[in-house]
């Protein structure tokens, strides 16, 4: 699975009128970075498990343990924005009314390709 793929769809459901699209997007804005983040730690020897995924992937990149000095900042940038990110999924797949939905829709996909692009950045040390 190429989860980026997720972040691509995510930019063409921008440009749909439906409110429905908007919101998809962001969402699938989020699981693409969400997975592609996740995918960036196992491979690196930090397991995480299911349960509270979503929490210990943000929390493992803000806390930056395994961090460079050099890297420690973008480390914990990838996990605000993953954050902030997965606050705005939660409100889009929960909340009736959304306020500025169209620029939260595009600014969602941004975020996701920032932390797609951090990801390329990190290094840590052993």
């Amino acid at each position: 699975m190429i989860w980026a793929n997720y972040v691509v769809l995510a930019g063409s459901l921008v440009g749909h009128e439906f409110e429905a699209s908007k919101r998809s997007a962001i969402s699938r804005a989020y699981y693409g970075a969400f997975n592609v983040a996740r995918r960036w730690l196992e491979a690196r020897d930090m397991p995480i498990d299911n349960r509270g995924a979503h929490v210990r992937v943000w929390r493992t990149f803000r806390a930056a343990r395994r961090a460079t000095p050099d890297t420690r900042e973008k480390w914990q940038m990838v996990g605000e924005l993953g954050g902030e990110l997965r606050a705005l999924r939660n409100q889009v797949d929960y909340a009736d009314v959304v306020p500025g939905l169209d620029d939260q829709a595009l600014d969602a996909v941004d975020t996701a390709e920032r932390i797609i692009a951090l990801l390329d950045e990190l290094e840590l040390v052993d």
